[in-house]
């Protein structure tokens, strides 16, 4: 079996007739139900994926903000008399450990309130 085009056998009489009759009606048909069909498909798609990540993140967020406060809270009790003693850091590298907190951000968090602290204690 095969297939050669240009067929002699198919005149342009005939290739506009089935132009006409099947390919135009089938192609605007599929179409329509393309449409239909992508719809369907996109509705699913938010459904089933992007919902669900948006949720997750959305309380994986929450959580991480939550062991930020905590970290700043022990930091900012450690700066308290103004110093962070030998003691103090390896009480915050243990809490860091706990919160299972990136070191980079801890150590950026540590920098901040202390700056704000010794900002702070200049004011005043």
């Amino acid at each position: 079996m095969g297939a050669y085009s240009p067929t002699p056998v198919v005149t342009q009489v005939i290739n506009d007739h089935v132009m006409k009759v099947v390919i135009i009606p089938t192609v605007e048909g599929m179409a329509a139900e393309g449409k239909l069909f992508g719809g369907f498909i996109t509705i699913m798609g938010i459904c089933v994926y992007a919902l669900p990540a948006g949720i997750l993140s959305s309380s994986y967020t929450g959580k991480m903000q939550l062991k930020r406060d905590r970290f700043k809270d022990t930091v900012r009790t450690a700066l308290d008399d103004g110093v962070l003693s030998e003691h103090d850091a390896h009480h915050i590298e243990r809490v860091r450990g706990l919160l299972d907190l990136d070191e980079e951000e801890a150590h950026l968090i540590i920098r901040l309130l202390q700056h704000h602290h010794n900002s702070k204690s200049k004011d005043e």
